[in-house]
Order: C-alpha cells, then sequence, then structure tokens
C-alpha cells in the first residue's frame, strides 16, 4: 500500500506545480499575500487570547474580592 501511494505521488506530483499557492515566483502580490495570510492566522489567536485573558483578570478580581 505505501508503494502504491509513493509511486501515485511521483506520477502525479508535477500537478502540485499548478497551484496557486505552491508558488509565485517573484510576484509582487506574493508579500500582499504573506501579510493577509499572516493577519487571517493572527487576528483569531489575537481575539481568544483576549477573551480568556479578560476571564482569567476577571476570575482573579472576583477571588481577590472574596478573601
Amino acid at each position: 500500500m505505501v508503494w502504491l501511494l509513493l509511486s501515485l505521488n511521483l506520477i502525479f506530483s508535477n500537478f502540485a506545480f499548478g497551484c496557486s499557492v505552491c508558488g509565485f515566483g517573484e510576484d509582487p502580490a506574493r508579500w500582499a499575500f504573506i501579510f493577509t495570510t499572516a493577519i487571517l492566522t493572527f487576528i483569531p489567536l489575537i481575539a481568544i487570547g483576549s477573551v480568556v485573558y479578560y476571564a482569567w483578570s476577571r476570575a482573579k478580581r472576583e477571588a481577590d474580592i472574596k478573601q
């Protein structure tokens, strides 16, 4: 089974070169794509981190009030 997958990968690997995100060459839009990818990656992480930090700080504040 492994040999079949490896041989199919070698036979059909040239189709991966047609993928628009596999390579840009020296296209000026490359940096825009990378920057947009970074933004779309980090905004959800920052949003989730902000909610977790808010919940943690509120819980800490509530615990300090009870003591």
